[in-house]
Order: C-alpha cells, then sequence, then structure tokens
C-alpha cells in the first residue's frame, strides 16, 4: 500500500560512522601544520635573542654614558676652583646615590628579560 503523494526514494539512510583513524591526506595536513608550528617557534625565540642582543646592548651603551656623564661631573666638581663649577655637597650625594639605584635598577631589568624564569 504506497500512497501516491509520498515520495520513499527521497529518504536517505542514516550516514555511516566516521572512521576512527585519520586518512593519509589528513595525518600529511596534521605533519605539515605540526612542522609549520615549530618552524614559527624557532623564527620567534630566534628574533627573541636578536632582540635581546640589541637592547642589551644599547642599555649597555646607556649605562656607560651615563657612568661617564657622573664621572665627568665628579672631576668638574673636583677640579671646581680652577673650572669655577661648584656643586653643594647634597647635590653630588644625591647625583652620586641616584646614579647608583639607577645603573642598579637598570642592570636587574634587563637581567631579568636577558634571562627569564621557565
Amino acid at each position: 500500500m504506497s500512497d501516491p503523494g509520498i515520495d520513499l526514494s527521497a529518504i536517505r539512510l542514516p550516514a555511516p560512522n566516521p572512521p576512527t583513524q585519520p586518512d593519509e591526506q589528513t595525518q600529511q595536513e596534521q605533519q605539515d601544520l605540526d612542522r609549520t608550528h615549530r618552524r614559527a617557534l624557532i623564527r620567534g625565540t630566534e628574533q627573541d635573542i636578536d632582540e635581546r642582543k640589541k637592547y642589551a646592548n644599547r642599555v649597555f651603551w646607556l649605562i656607560c654614558f651615563w657612568l661617564a656623564a657622573v664621572f665627568l661631573l665628579l672631576i668638574a666638581e673636583g677640579l671646581g676652583s680652577i673650572l669655577r663649577f661648584n656643586l653643594g655637597e647634597r647635590v653630588t650625594l644625591a647625583v652620586i646615590g641616584s646614579t647608583t639605584i639607577n645603573v642598579l635598577g637598570i642592570f636587574y631589568i634587563v637581567a631579568h628579560y636577558l634571562f627569564p624564569n621557565r
């Protein structure tokens, strides 16, 4: 008994269960993706190393110039009677103290940036 208004051929069977193991093309795509990911990690690490070298060099020269400027300031203070240069005792102590703290602080920051705890 079939109803002339119903088309039974339009009814589809349920799809079979998907395979539990990836096929060869899927495995190849996964390997390519893993390889690309590893290359990106290596490139990122190389870039980090290059940037760290660059900024460590810049900070090194900044500290060298900073200390040289303080040294010249102290030489000028020592030759104050000849150069007609005179800083007060408090100013001299402040320059020496602040420079020491700043240099140690910059060194600490750069050292932790170059050698992070991983």
